[in-house]
């Protein structure tokens, strides 16, 4: 447990995107600007969540590996079909 830390954290409950429920933003401890108002960085940070919505990324698929089940039977019939022509060569 931290205790003596203060964190300034802007929390966007409504992004109404498809992707984000929520967004929270973890402000600087030195934003001593005068010209910046609190109503400015909620722009931004409403801005900065709007900004990943519009791109849309292509997602790459996992190969897809074959189930241990299949794995094991496959093992099973080389090692079976190994000793059958191993004893079919020295009958």
């Amino acid at each position: 447990m931290i205790r003596g830390c203060q964190k300034k954290i802007i929390q966007i409950k409504d992004t109404q995107n498809d992707l984000f429920e929520e967004a929270y933003f973890v402000l600087k401890r030195d934003i001593t600007h005068p010209a910046i108002c609190e109503r400015d960085i909620i722009n931004e940070a409403t801005s900065i969540v709007n900004s990943y919505t519009g791109t849309t990324r292509q997602v790459k698929m996992k190969k897809r590996r074959p189930n241990g089940l299949v794995l094991f039977l496959f093992g099973s019939a080389i090692g079976f079909l190994s000793f059958l022509a191993i004893y079919l060569l020295f009958l």
